[in-house]
């Protein structure tokens, strides 16, 4: 693959893609995105602009509201946002503001468990379990019950883990002095 017209080797392509969003400005994003729709290494831009922080992370999130985001990628979308602690919660804002479309565009039963734990495993507190709880209330959820079910405890896990370990891991950063 080229970038900027200098090779870059196909190992290193996802990274430098990621690092160049996250940290490379508008016109970097803007680079990784034309990669992207122009549907030149698809699923590695995509990952790499969901590395994005602030307005070009809500730019990100408009690709899949405005259906730039094919149903294929749908899982991808997802779990690359759910790796940024930025991206975490708006992958599920996102995947509950839009369910219904999303599911209309083509999630398929296939793609629905992976989609759901892809966009609630990544929360971490006891007010996300209960607004997922209460979005998939009234859902029928039978398509991915399981993988529901799963992620759901992957998010109690991870708030119990908060509960338990936030006051010593702020002791300790308090101690070596990277909080006053």
């Amino acid at each position: 693959a080229l970038v900027s017209g200098s090779p870059v080797h196909p190992d290193l392509l996802e990274p430098v893609l990621e690092y160049g969003v996250r940290w490379g400005g508008q016109a970097a994003y803007d680079f990784v995105r034309t990669l992207y729709t122009g549907g030149k290494v698809k699923s590695t831009s995509l990952r790499a602009l969901c590395a994005a922080r602030g307005r070009m992370l809500e730019q990100t999130a408009a690709l899949l509201v405005d259906g730039y985001v094919g149903a294929t990628d749908y899982v991808t979308f997802f779990c690359a946002l759910g790796a940024n602690p930025d991206g975490r919660r708006l992958g599920w804002r996102l995947l509950s503001t839009h369910y219904d479309t999303l599911v209309a565009r083509g999630a398929s039963n296939f793609v629905l468990p992976r989609m759901v734990a892809a966009a609630v495993a990544p929360l971490t507190t006891a007010a996300d379990e209960h607004s997922v709880r209460a979005f998939f209330a009234a859902r029928n959820t039978s398509a991915f019950g399981n993988s529901l079910a799963q992620a759901l405890e992957e998010v109690r896990a991870h708030a119990q883990w908060h509960a338990l370990a936030e006051e010593d891991l702020r002791k300790w950063l308090i101690q070596y002095g990277y909080l006053s």
